[in-house]
C-alpha cells in the first residue's frame, strides 16, 4: 500500500501543478498764509498747491507655472523572454496520456479511468500564476489478482505562485496554497487528506525545489506541461478565451 500512496503522489504532480495693491500717498494742502496784526490790503489768498498723486504701482506679472512633466508610460514586464505564450488562462483537458505513462512504472496494476470537475491556471504577464481547482476528480482502477479497486482523487481550492519562464521551462517559487487541498479514497475509504509536497509541486507551490521546474510548450490555443516525474508525458491545457 505505501509503494502505491508513493506512486499515486507522483501522479498527482499533474496539477503543478496577486499608486502628488498699492496705495496713493493722501493729497497735501499747503498752509494759509499768516494774517497781518496791522490792516493791509487784503491778503492774497496762496494759491492751493495741486496735490501730487503717487504713481499707480505696477504689478508684478504673475509667474507662469511650468507644465507637468508626463511619466513615461511604464512598460509591462513579461516573467522571461521565452515566456509571452503562457500568459493568459488554461484549462487543463486531458490527463489520460500522463496518468498513464505514470502508472506503467507501476507495472500496469493501475489504470486511469477519466476525470470530472475543472482545473484552471492563470498566467499573468507580471510573473504571478494561480491555480483553482472546482471539485476535479481523478478517477483510477487498481487490479489486484481478481478484484478491482476503484480510487479516486479529489482536488479543490487555490493556489498562488511566482514564475519564471525559458523557452521552454517554468519554475515556480514562493508558493501559497490558499486552502488547496488533495484528497484520495479507495473504494470510499479515504487514503489521504492533506498536500503532499509532491502534488503541491503541480501548483507550483512545493516547498521541494526538486518539484518546482517543468517543461513545456505553448502556441495560442495550446499548452503541455510535463512534470519532473522521470518518464512522465506531458499534461494538456487549452487556452480559455
Amino acid at each position: 500500500m505505501s509503494r502505491l500512496i508513493q506512486r499515486l503522489s507522483f501522479a498527482g504532480l499533474l496539477l503543478s501543478l496577486i499608486v502628488s495693491a498699492c496705495s496713493s500717498s493722501p493729497a497735501t494742502t499747503a498752509p494759509a498764509a499768516p494774517t497781518a496784526a496791522t490792516a493791509a490790503p487784503a491778503p492774497t489768498v496762496a494759491p492751493t498747491a495741486m496735490p501730487t498723486v503717487a504713481p499707480t504701482a505696477t504689478t508684478a506679472p504673475t509667474p507662469t507655472t511650468a507644465p507637468t512633466a508626463t511619466s513615461a508610460p511604464t512598460a509591462t514586464p513579461l516573467p522571461a523572454s521565452g515566456g509571452a505564450c503562457l500568459v493568459g488562462t488554461w484549462e487543463l483537458v486531458d490527463l489520460s496520456v500522463y496518468m498513464q505513462s505514470v502508472f506503467a512504472q507501476s507495472g500496469g496494476a493501475v489504470t486511469f479511468v477519466g476525470q470530472t470537475g475543472r482545473i484552471v491556471y492563470a498566467f499573468g504577464a507580471d510573473g504571478t500564476a494561480h491555480v483553482d481547482a472546482q471539485d476535479f476528480t481523478m478517477q483510477m482502477a487498481m487490479a489486484v489478482e481478481k478484484l478491482t479497486f476503484d480510487i479516486n482523487v479529489i482536488i479543490s481550492g487555490a493556489a498562488d505562485s511566482q514564475y519564471t519562464a525559458t523557452d521552454d521551462q517554468i519554475t515556480f517559487s514562493n508558493g501559497e496554497l490558499k486552502g488547496l487541498k488533495i484528497s484520495a479514497t479507495m473504494n470510499g475509504t479515504e487514503l489521504f487528506s492533506n498536500t503532499p509536497a509532491e502534488l503541491a509541486a503541480m501548483f507550483g507551490a512545493s516547498p521541494d525545489p526538486k518539484y518546482n521546474t517543468f517543461g513545456y510548450q505553448c502556441d495560442a490555443t495550446t499548452l503541455t506541461y510535463t512534470p519532473p516525474v522521470e518518464n512522465a508525458q506531458p499534461v494538456v491545457m487549452k487556452r480559455v478565451p
